[in-house]
């Protein structure tokens, strides 16, 4: 079941996000709430990051957490997930946003990417890349 995860993960869409300041607010205020199944956060940068984490539903914040993670080596790149049994009620929200070591709240309305929500999380350097992936083939639900 990993392979095939990855496998969709790796298929997937990439869009990177710049920061919005804001402005997309209203857009979220009309949005259908997405059932997080997966957030999925990788460092393959040649620095130690924090990677802050934050689910939103409508205005008001339903999830927020950070991630460590260790520099890109030769063991490979470090990984840290949160499923929807990390997160408080039904796992809902109408946006993710991610950041930087305290630095400006990057991300995109979950409507986007599909329900459930299946979302890579990489470091590539400043700055901080979001890759939205749906699930793909014979796995439509969420394991979690």
């Amino acid at each position: 079941m990993a392979s095939t995860r990855r496998a969709a993960l790796g298929a997937g869409a990439a869009f990177v996000l710049l920061p919005t300041a804001g402005c997309l607010g209203s857009l979220t205020d009309s949005a259908e709430p997405v059932s997080v199944c997966e957030v999925s956060v990788t460092n393959a940068d040649d620095e130690d990051r924090v990677v802050s984490l934050r689910l939103r539903n409508g205005d008001e914040t339903v999830y927020e957490d950070a991630v460590s993670l260790r520099a890109v080596d030769r063991s490979g790149l470090d990984h840290a997930a949160v499923t929807r049994e990390d997160l408080p009620g039904e796992g809902e929200g109408t946006r993710l946003e991610a950041r930087l070591e305290g630095g400006t709240w990057s991300g995109a309305d979950l409507e986007e990417v599909g329900d459930p929500a299946v979302v890579q999380v990489t470091v590539r350097n400043d700055p901080l890349d979001l890759e939205f992936v749906n699930p793909v083939g014979d796995e439509p639900d969420c394991p979690y």
